[in-house]
C-alpha cells in the first residue's frame, strides 16, 4: 500500500481551509475552533469506500432492521472482514439489548459517514 505523505497542497492547515470553504459554499455550518490534525494519515478511497459501507449498514440496527439481514449483505459484499471486535458483536447482540451509550454510538455512524 501507498504510504501518504504530507505534501504542500496536503498541508493540514491548508486541508481544513480547503473543506471548510468547500462545506460552507454547500451551506453546511463549520465551527471555527476546531483543530487540525497534526499529522493527518491519510486513507485510500477503497478504505474510506468500505469503512462508509460497514458503518452504513450497522446504522442499520438503530432503524431496527433484522441483524441476520444485515450480516448476509455485509458478507455477500465482503465486508465482514472490516468490521472490528465491538462491531462484530454488535451483529451477535440484539439491539435492544445493547447498553444505551452503544446505541447512542450506532446513532452516531451517520455522522462518521
Amino acid at each position: 500500500m501507498k504510504k501518504n505523505v504530507v505534501s504542500k497542497e496536503n498541508k493540514p492547515e491548508k486541508v481544513k481551509d480547503r473543506n471548510t470553504k468547500q462545506l460552507r459554499s454547500s451551506g453546511i455550518e463549520v465551527i471555527e475552533h476546531l483543530p487540525y490534525l497534526d499529522n493527518p494519515e491519510f486513507k485510500e478511497p477503497k478504505e474510506i469506500a468500505r469503512r462508509t459501507l460497514v458503518l452504513k449498514a450497522l446504522f442499520q440496527l438503530h432503524l431496527q432492521a433484522p441483524r441476520e439481514i444485515i450480516k448476509k449483505w455485509l458478507e455477500e459484499n465482503g465486508l465482514l472482514t472490516s468490521l472490528n471486535v465491538k462491531e462484530l458483536k454488535y451483529l451477535q447482540t440484539e439491539y435492544s439489548e445493547l447498553p444505551e451509550q452503544t446505541q447512542t454510538d450506532i446513532y452516531w455512524f451517520v455522522e462518521a459517514i
